[in-house]
């Protein structure tokens, strides 16, 4: 199985959604590579759509972790936006919704990147 990434370019970031509904361990070392391919060639802020996500699993997991790792060392930041119920009642259950930048939707997402840090 392969993930796509509906890839978007604002001002200061990049949007990615993944085109799928399961981010589980047979495509999130896909989507983990992908992100990093990403950073690589594309030094901005990261802005991750994930409404269309339904399960997540502990790679997909990691991939949010070593994403936000990447960006921070390049001075950078990663967000979350949209994310569902399941979603989100994994990400509290993992207390990662503390380490990882959560918003509601894309105009708080990109509102929070153009914030004064």
């Amino acid at each position: 199985m392969s993930i796509n990434l509906h890839v978007t370019e604002h001002d200061n970031c990049i949007v990615a959604r993944p085109e799928t509904k399961d981010l589980r361990f047979d495509v999130s070392n896909e989507f983990k590579q992908a992100l990093v391919e990403l950073i690589e060639a594309r030094p901005d802020h990261l802005v991750i759509d994930i409404s269309d996500i339904e399960f997540v699993d502990s790679t997909a997991l990691s991939a949010f972790i070593a994403a936000k790792s990447r960006l921070a060392a390049k001075g950078k930041t990663l967000v979350l936006f949209g994310q569902s119920k399941a979603v989100t009642g994994v990400l509290r259950l993992t207390s990662l919704d503390k380490f990882l930048n959560l918003m509601p939707d894309l105009d708080a997402a990109l509102a929070s990147l153009a914030a004064p840090a």
